[in-house]
């Protein structure tokens, strides 16, 4: 039986999360013995982790790092000086100073993990992966980028040496999997691509719920998932919305998901006078119900890697319009299984006012989805082969 472990650092309601607890599902506990090391020991998806995979215990180092302030004991001046400084010595991207934070403070203060795994997966690019390949003892080192390398505000000479230490960067689409190609074209072997897991069945029987109570009937109800942060463009959102609502026309938007931006957003949505038509729901263990009882799902974001969003509201057979981010056509053929809009709030208002007098494409959309979307756990053994080599 092969050991694996599987690193990330919370089970928070994000895409890659999501696709984690799909691949456990599909993991026999007769194949594979399955560790999670999570650096939080949070996030919606917990109540969803299968009782097969054994979550470890956060080690202190870690959990003192990672934790609340006040948690950090002996570690706080650490804590304190590396967020300090990184904020000045790399003010550039956030991506940037995790990474000054690791390598010149966090590394110095985090012991080696005690046990050998045949496997170990850092499912997260950036301080998931560092930490697999730094104090991880495994056999094999599989490290995961869920996105746009390019997008990320990581900066490739510093990610190398950790790539080079891996034996496998995986990612989720052709796009991203190109992007990697080109970034780091001395790692080209390494590199290879690996679908998300999503489980047509699982996705349909979460959904088979009512109507969720904050929809109503007489409106369009548009509906939209992600992080509240920059990279998924609920700003944009925000202002298609509110051109929307100049043209008279009656819909409601709800968007689900936690996130830095939550107060901005809100306060946006206050000023441009929609709070009677756009929401913020916050985190929903079951967002299922939301996606199969809308109209539309709109993903209005300005990089993605492969987002599991679209491929579940495909198969729960709700129309889909996305922005023209890097990889949107990894996903939807433009017109035919879904839409793709100009990254601006413009093109958004603009495709979303044309459907909604146009019941028949909306109708074309859900026939075509109905034909394709049976999920892809047949993936899962492209997983397995990489485990297992």
């Amino acid at each position: 039986m092969k050991k694996l472990l599987f690193v990330i650092l919370s089970l928070g309601c994000g895409g890659a999360e999501r696709s984690l607890i799909n691949l456990f599902n599909e993991l026999s506990p007769e194949e594979y013995s399955l560790d999670l090391l999570l650096f939080r020991k949070e996030g919606a998806f917990l109540r969803h982790l299968p009782a097969h995979v054994r979550l470890l215990d956060t080690p202190k180092d870690l959990a003192r790092l990672y934790g609340p302030f006040g948690r950090a004991g002996r570690l706080a001046p650490v804590k304190l000086l590396g967020t300090l400084v990184s904020r000045i010595a790399d003010g550039r991207t956030t991506r940037g100073r995790m990474m000054f934070r690791w390598k010149r403070f966090y590394s110095k203060v985090i012991s080696p993990l005690p046990d050998r795994y045949d496997v170990a997966v850092a499912y997260l690019e950036g301080e998931a992966t560092y930490y697999v390949c730094d104090f991880v003892n495994a056999g094999k080192k599989l490290v995961w980028v869920h996105n746009d390398y390019s997008k990320l505000g990581q900066r490739a000479e510093d990610d190398l040496p950790y790539f080079e230490k891996a034996d496998a960067i995986v990612t989720v689409s052709a796009g991203c999997e190109a992007v990697l190609k080109r970034t780091f074209p001395t790692l080209e072997s390494k590199i290879c691509m690996l679908e998300n897991i999503t489980s047509a069945d699982a996705v349909r029987h979460l959904a088979d719920a009512p109507a969720p109570a904050e929809y109503h009937a007489d409106r369009f109800t548009i509906v939209s998932v992600g992080r509240l942060t920059k990279a998924k463009g609920f700003d944009m959102a925000i202002d298609a919305a509110a051109l929307l609502k100049k043209r008279g026309v009656p819909f409601e938007w709800f968007i689900l998901g936690q996130g830095a931006l939550r107060n901005a957003l809100q306060k946006q949505i206050n000023a441009c006078g929609v709070a009677d038509a756009v929401h913020l729901l916050g985190v929903r263990a079951n967002p299922y119900p939301y996606i199969k009882h809308a109209q539309l799902l709109v993903q209005s974001s300005r990089f993605e890697g492969k987002s599991i969003v679209v491929d579940e509201a495909k198969i729960l057979c709700t129309p889909v319009l996305l922005t023209e981010y890097s990889t949107a056509r990894d996903q939807i053929t433009d017109g035919q299984n879904g839409w793709i809009a100009a990254m601006n709030a413009e093109a958004l208002a603009e495709n979303i006012s044309r459907l909604m007098a146009a019941l028949e494409q909306l109708q074309a959309v859900r026939r075509a989805q109905a034909a394709e979307g049976r999920g892809n756990t047949a993936e899962v053994e492209k997983y397995k082969k990489l485990f297992n080599a």
